[in-house]
């Protein structure tokens, strides 16, 4: 099945868009920049970024707003726990509430490890299932392929090990050329998900040896 989704699916900058319009709408009428509504009244702002959102590949687009990732490779699961479970302690110190935080993993056999980080800070925590309902006082963990349409604060990426994404099963049991780079389009996108529901902290982290997919969040 393709999966290539569109980044309007996914991620449009809908504060920076309004403000853009709004800023567009009180423009002084008779100059040049307005003429496109002397035919046709509509903000010019919006149809650009939607028109823009259904071109372009939501695996290929990284927010520039969004918060710069700490990335952390570590070289035992524990120093990845005590790594994510002092970054945890370290911003609650600072005001941020446990539901203001989501800590993500790429599959259901990575959530121990998501597990012990948030419990080694001594935070409540809510698994999220299908229904993915968040809960007020619970740091939120989940499978990366949970994570579509939430946002936190502050968002952990953990388990961004070599052959845990991209998923060594799934390029296992490839036989084409084709079907490899769709695998790794989609795992990569799974990445960018998660990591996009981040409003202002946004920790990566991975045991040695890292996931090659940690280059493209250093670009």
């Amino acid at each position: 099945m393709n999966e290539d989704k569109r980044l309007i699916e996914d991620y449009l900058p809908i504060e920076a868009i309004s403000k853009a319009a709004s800023s567009e709408k009180s423009t002084r009428k008779g100059h040049i920049s307005t003429l496109h509504l002397w035919w046709a009244r509509r903000p010019l702002v919006a149809c650009r970024a939607a028109v823009y959102g259904v071109l372009v590949p939501a695996s290929q687009f990284m927010p520039d707003n969004g918060p710069k990732p700490i990335i952390m490779e570590c070289d035992t699961p524990e120093q990845e726990s005590e790594t994510v479970s002092q970054w945890l302690s370290d911003l609650t110190s600072q005001g941020l509430k446990p539901h203001e935080i989501g800590v993500f993993v790429r599959s259901a056999s990575q959530l121990d490890r998501a597990r012990v980080a948030v419990g080694d800070a001594i935070f409540p925590f809510k698994i999220l299932d299908e229904n993915v309902q968040t809960t007020s006082g619970h740091v939120s963990i989940g499978t990366m392929h949970l994570a579509k349409g939430l946002e936190f604060r502050a968002v952990v990426v953990m388990a961004c090990d070599d052959e845990v994404i991209p998923l060594q099963e799934r390029i296992e049991a490839v036989s084409a050329d084709t079907d490899l780079e769709e695998v790794y389009n989609t795992e990569r996108h799974l990445l960018y998900v998660a990591c996009t529901r981040a409003r202002d902290h946004l920790l990566v982290t991975s045991v040695n040896p890292a996931s090659e997919f940690l280059d493209d969040l250093r670009i």
